[in-house]
């Protein structure tokens, strides 16, 4: 049997991990880069990139029997995969290729998104040398983001966010407290507008403000480019063009396609840890599905949500509370070295 994920983030690159000790199912994993990146810490990488080394893990390193393709996919189906160079048939795939932030502008000169080691560390050498920085959506990544260059920059910030408070999927203190520290910051604060346009160095919201920047970080919005799939039936999607699956993470339509993270329509937080737990239910479901047993549901379960406020700050986001200060910090750095650990 052969098993092909796509996409090696933290859904992919452990389920790739749990199978490879195994020399049946054969495995391979698609990615166009040749490693795992602890995306969580992006933020940090602004201000000090030296940290890049450590939140990226070789797939070499840690996949002794996998197959590694560093490639770039450029057809999805429900029967193989199609890069520029050739065809990668399977019989079980797996895809985790995540979701990317659409930037609304006409003009997306000087406007970046945090998505990957590389873009943030060409990011990070365009902030230097900027004095004003537009940050635009305020949630998980964009509050962290802020707080990452107003703890440790001078330079003159403004976040702009759609809604009326931080975070707002998270407690009214979890925004209360974010807000308070990015105030205390002298992060300039604009909530419940929209950036809508841009003339040279002006952003214009639909109220009619007018932002001038040097540069713009963009975090809102996610989207899922729906035109690299072929053959699948149209309930496999939902109306956001992310993949849905059912209880078992099976792409809707389509029992030998599992899906994880980011790309799901599943009704949670967009998280490393949600996608590492997707990554466990499609693991065991695979060797299940091999032997003809019955398949794992997967259970969405509320966890604390951990969100950094510079480097030595933080949040533990409950569901009716929030607990700010350096414990939360040292939590979420803790929790990226055992991510890597484990590798």
């Amino acid at each position: 049997m052969r098993v092909t994920i796509l996409g090696g983030g933290f859904c992919g690159a452990m389920v790739a991990k749990n199978l490879d000790d195994q020399k049946d199912p054969e495995v391979s994993l698609i990615d166009k880069n040749d490693r795992f990146e602890y995306y969580p810490s992006l933020p940090k990488l602004l201000t000090e990139p030296s940290h890049q080394e450590k939140i990226i893990k070789p797939y070499s390193e840690f996949l002794d029997n996998t197959e590694i393709i560093t490639e770039e996919v450029v057809e999805i189906t429900p029967e193989y995969f199609s890069t520029k160079s050739k065809k990668i048939p399977f019989d079980i795939s797996v895809i985790s290729i995540g979701a990317r932030y659409p930037i609304y502008l006409d003009d997306e000169r000087d406007v970046f998104t945090i998505s990957s080691v590389k873009e943030v560390k060409d990011l990070s050498k365009r902030i230097e040398e900027a004095d004003r920085i537009l940050i635009v959506g305020g949630g998980l990544i964009g509050t962290e983001t802020a707080a990452e260059l107003g703890a440790n920059t001078e330079k003159e910030i403004t976040l702009v966010h759609s809604h009326e408070r931080l975070i707002e999927r998270n407690s009214k203190m979890a925004s209360y407290l974010a807000e308070r520290f990015l105030e205390e910051k002298n992060v300039k604060l604009i909530l419940d507008q929209k950036v809508v346009d841009r003339q040279e160095k002006m952003f214009k919201t639909d109220d009619g403000k007018e932002l001038e920047a040097d540069i713009c970080i963009w975090s809102t919005g996610l989207s899922y480019d729906e035109s690299i799939f072929s053959g699948f039936e149209p309930s496999s999607f939902a109306d956001d063009g992310s993949l849905r699956v059912n209880e078992h993470l099976q792409v809707r339509a389509h029992p030998n396609v599992f899906a994880g993270g980011d790309i799901t329509d599943t009704d949670e937080e967009k998280t490393g840890h949600n996608a590492d737990s997707h990554s466990k239910v499609i693991s065991e479901n695979i060797r299940r599905k091999a032997k003809g047993r019955s398949l794992k549901n997967y259970s969405r379960t509320q966890f604390p949500l951990l969100i950094s406020l510079g480097q030595i700050n933080g949040l533990l986001s409950l569901p009716k509370l929030a607990l700010p200060g350096p414990v939360p910090a040292l939590i979420k750095h803790l929790l990226e070295k055992g991510a890597l650990l484990r590798f």
